[in-house]
Parts: C-alpha cells; structure tokens; sequence
C-alpha cells in the first residue's frame, strides 16, 4: 500500500490548530481565528478526501451510474491518503459489476502490505473469497472464507459460508446454517439459505414460514423471489409459484446472483405451459 502519513501527525496538527484558534479568539484577534478555521476545514478536507470520494462513488453506484462510480472510487483507491476500506471498497463494486479479474488485482495489492491489521487482511480476505468464487475457484473461496470466519463472524459471512457449504453439500451444512439463523434470524441471505435446505430436506412447511417471513419483511432479489417460487411449486400452488418466478425475472440482476436467467425462464415456461394446456 501507498505510505500514509502517521496518524499522531494528524493529531498534532488539530490539536496545535485548536490551540491557535482558542489563543486568537481569547486575544480579540477574529482575523487570525478565522484562517486557522479555514486551514483546519482544509486540513480535513486534505485527508479525507478518499473517504469523502469513496462514499461518492458508492452513492454514484447505488443510483446505477456504474462507470462513473468506479472512475471515483479507482481515484479513491489510488490517493496517497487511501485506507484499506477505500480498496476494499472499490474491489467489491468491481465484483458487482463483473470485472472479477481487475477486482483480484486490487484485492492482492491490498494484502501486500505488511502493516496490515487483522481485521483490514480479514475485510480483504473476504472480498477475494467471492472474487474467487465466481473465478470458479471454489476450494479456495472456502478456504478464505473459513479463514475469515475465524477472525471473526457478522451476518454477511455466515451468509456466504453457508451458501458455500450448501453448493459442496458439506456434511455439517444443515448445522452450520441453523447456527447462522440463530446468528442472525432477520438477514435474508441467511434466511435464504435455510430455504434451501429445507427444500432440498422436503421440509416444505418450514421453507414456507421462511419465504413468507423474508418476503413480508421486505426483503427483494432474484434468488428470494426465485425459491418462494419453488416452494409453492412443490406446494402445489401454481399461481403463486409463477408470480414469485415472475418477480424474479422482474428484479435488477448482478454479477453475484446465483439463480441464473434460464432458470427462471424455464420454470416461468413450464408453469404457462401448462396453463396453456389447461385452457
């Protein structure tokens, strides 16, 4: 990583700028303390200008504005001021958007630094293992993933881990998801990845509950939409099976989705089909 200016040096500057401006303000001198409040706000402004540029940039992709989003955050990334975040950042809108192999490249770049902290190389570690992972790289996307979910667990690791364990159909992969729900029973790619198993375990009752609680909360996206619509198919419910296969076609799709456009398709084929036939 590029040098970055030692924190304490940041420190003595505020606190000899606070010191200027509270001396210039006891001493009547409002000139003085109004240009060391400017320098100040500059100072600021100097140092976080790749946070304040990283921030724009995910707000530019949040509104789908997807080049220009990477061209602020590559200039975030690239600062001499950058922080690990800033990267990581950018790494993982490149992953979203499908540029895997220039994500890779950031990513190893990051954990060349021998200053890391812990917690920076983990927060890396566990971008790569998704880059990996739609590398077709599976081994070692689980292998990082594992290694971050020693460091330390959130919601979004358990998550992928689970889902990892479902794909490799690892014996512990039904105890490690209802860990992860106990984790966290609100998130919905946890909640996800237990209606899978469910479907897989011909539990269609609790895959039922589960969908209908992730969907009445709010939750959206391709795969949500996607199994409820094969719960209901296994349920016998056709009609609501093909407006949740509908829903899934109809929501934004990313490089990371893993139900794929010729499934749903193919399951919304089907199900008209026989619609057709029937009339």
């Amino acid at each position: 990583m590029k040098k970055k200016s030692k924190v304490s040096l940041k420190t003595a500057l505020f606190v000899i700028a606070v010191a200027v401006i509270a001396f210039a303000l006891t001493m009547g001198n409002y000139a003085l303390a109004l240009w060391a409040t400017l320098a100040s706000i500059l100072g600021i402004l100097y140092w976080q200008w790749p946070n304040i540029l990283s921030l724009k940039g995910q707000s530019e992709y949040a509104k789908g504005n997807n080049t220009k989003a990477l061209a602020i955050l590559k200039k975030a990334h690239e600062s001499s001021r950058s922080r690990v975040s800033n990267s990581t950042a950018y790494a993982y809108i490149l992953l979203r958007v499908g540029q895997a192999d220039e994500a890779s490249k950031v990513l190893n770049y990051v954990l060349l630094n021998q200053k890391l902290k812990e917690n920076e190389k983990l927060q890396a570690r566990q971008i790569l293992s998704l880059v990996k992972y739609k590398q077709g790289d599976f081994e070692e996307a689980t292998r990082l993933m594992e290694m971050v979910f020693e460091g330390y667990k959130n919601s979004s690791v358990y998550g992928a881990l689970g889902y990892y364990k479902i794909l490799s159909n690892a014996p512990d992969a039904q105890s490690f998801n209802d860990e992860a729900y106990e984790y966290n029973s609100d998130d919905k790619v946890i909640i996800d990845n237990v209606v899978i198993l469910a479907l897989a375990n011909g539990d269609l009752k609790r895959a039922k509950e589960l969908s209908d609680k992730s969907i009445e909360a709010g939750n959206k996206g391709v795969e949500i939409f996607y199994h409820a619509g094969q719960v209901y198919l296994a349920l016998g419910d056709n009609e609501k099976a093909l407006e949740y296969f509908k829903a899934a076609r109809s929501c934004e799709r990313s490089f990371m989705t893993t139900v794929t456009e010729k499934e749903i398709t193919d399951a919304i084929s089907s199900l008209e089909g026989e619609e057709t036939e029937e009339n």
